[in-house]
């Protein structure tokens, strides 16, 4: 299990899918889109990986803007494995 911290700046928090790649290619959804949440994303966002195990590797953080009509800037992440 994992918690994903991001720190990011984004209008609409709805427009937005999280994702984490493994080392050997597998997606683990953290957020997913949703068009009626239209607020922004708060400073710090939390989510949480329950259905993944720790790999050795190199693992990548995907974030789509499904909506493309407005723009965002990520300032960091952690990821704490338990």
């Amino acid at each position: 299990m994992a918690r994903i911290e991001l720190a990011i700046d984004h209008p609409y928090r709805g427009d937005l899918r999280i994702l984490l790649r493994n080392p050997s290619g597998a997606e683990y959804i953290i957020k997913r889109e949703h068009p009626s949440h239209s607020s922004p994303m708060p400073s710090v966002w939390r989510g949480y990986l329950t259905h993944a195990a720790l790999q050795p590797g190199q693992w990548t953080l995907v974030i789509q803007d499904t909506k493309n009509a407005h723009t965002g800037t990520l300032h960091g992440f952690n990821i704490y494995w338990f």
